[in-house]
């Protein structure tokens, strides 16, 4: 029953990653017309997400399939459910910083330098 579950949850994190792969081009383009460089930053960032998303899977599905009553396994469990709560953490973060810049609106360019005198030049 633990390997079945845990098989389960290893599949769904590694089909997680490989949609983050399919899915840049379309996150890339609802953005709108952005610079070169900015696609090229939105694209490596679902790329890396997917390739970490699918390195977890793969930690865990080594470990369940040697032995997933192992100390070891235990480790790689552990560590594989603080790394997806601190990615899901960071997401959650940004999806609220992006809300709250949305609603407060950007700082207003309204900001003038003061004017200073530097006597006779």
């Amino acid at each position: 029953m633990l390997g079945t579950s845990l098989y389960l949850a290893a599949a769904f994190t590694g089909l997680r990653g490989v949609t983050h792969f399919f899915a840049a081009k379309g996150v890339v383009t609802r953005f709108g017309d952005i610079s070169v460089d900015n696609r090229r930053i939105i694209t490596m960032d679902g790329i890396v997400e997917g390739v970490a998303l699918i390195s977890i899977t793969s930690f865990v599905l080594c470990a369940t399939l040697v032995d997933p009553n192992a100390e070891v396994s235990r480790f790689v469990y552990a560590a594989a459910i603080v790394a997806l709560l601190y990615w899901h953490l960071s997401q959650c973060l940004l999806a609220f910083a992006s809300v709250r810049s949305y609603l407060v609106g950007r700082p207003r360019s309204s900001y003038r330098v003061p004017e200073v005198e530097c006597g006779d030049a």
